[in-house]
């Protein structure tokens, strides 16, 4: 047996295996609609900041989104994060990201061209130069792919974004978009009349629908996110971190976003918090590992 879990069931443990049941069995009563929208969430203020660890991330997330705010008068800027090199020719997916983004409708776009997959080795360099793209373009909402992301690059984008923001006291909304996974969601943007936009911009990424079936992913999540929503036909999923919020919170079980699976009631020393911080820094793991 592991030894962070190698206790003896006695004394103040058996407290805390009991302050643990009413924590599981609190989680248990609740709800679908307290853990998922069942109606559409309006857009959030822009001008937006849509952070892309690679081109074609900006597109298969939030096209349909991106589309939607454009139209309503909102400035959309992309920020390629990585050159994209480990999944083809760099140049070529370049080229793709600018037909795509023409297509939705954006604004400018930046290449910032770290090499891909090599992204958690470079944050300070990244940290330096993001704070100075937010005090020039000055956005209201920032958008970073899913901190429970598979790849690597999205789950440090987020990471790094975040840091940013928070080390620079900024005053809007950083939500989190789902690229080739469903994660924890609390807005959903109805894109119905903005998917065939958005498939037209997912295959300007020709050379990626080459390697993977991206187009049928993206449409079977953006699908699948109207299981809550009644009348719509597609939909994208974020998980939206109000200004002030401490992002560690969701790493820490959603403390500050689901009552009833709160580890604030317990007490400081507990010996349940020691072992509710092994998976915890598990997850932080993911971001630091070289």
């Amino acid at each position: 047996m592991n030894s962070a879990l190698n206790f003896s069931l006695n004394g103040r443990y058996e407290n805390s295996i009991t302050q643990l049941e009413i924590i599981a069995e609190n989680w248990c009563m609740k709800q679908e609609q307290e853990l998922i929208p069942y109606e559409c969430s309006p857009l959030p203020e822009g001008p937006y900041l849509v952070c892309a660890p690679h081109p074609d991330d900006e597109t298969f997330g939030m096209g349909g989104t991106i589309v939607n705010a454009v139209e309503k008068g909102i400035r959309v800027y992309v920020l390629f994060v990585t050159d994209g090199s480990a999944g083809g020719d760099g140049k070529t997916r370049k080229e793709e990201a600018r037909r795509a983004c023409n297509l939705l409708g954006v604004h400018e776009i930046y290449f910032w061209d770290f090499p891909d997959r090599q992204l958690i080795s470079h944050g300070p360099a990244f940290e330096a130069r993001f704070r100075e793209i937010v005090e020039s373009l000055c956005p209201r909402t920032v958008f970073v792919p899913s901190l429970f992301e598979f790849h690597p690059d999205h789950r440090a984008t987020a990471f790094f974004v975040w840091k940013t923001l928070a080390g620079c006291r900024y005053a809007g909304q950083f939500w989190m978009y789902e690229v080739g996974r469903q994660g924890e969601a609390n807005r959903l943007i109805d894109i119905s009349s903005y998917m065939s936009k958005k498939i037209e911009a997912i295959r300007a990424y020709s050379s990626q629908l080459q390697c993977r079936h991206y187009e049928d992913v993206v449409v079977a999540i953006n699908r699948a996110r109207t299981f809550t929503l009644e009348g719509v036909r597609y939909a994208e999923a974020f998980f939206c971190i109000e200004a002030g919020d401490d992002l560690l919170a969701l790493l820490e079980f959603r403390d500050r976003y689901v009552e009833g699976f709160s580890l604030a009631g317990l007490k400081k020393n507990s010996p349940l918090l020691d072992l509710l911080a092994v998976p915890v820094r598990r997850v932080r793991s993911l971001f630091f590992r070289r």
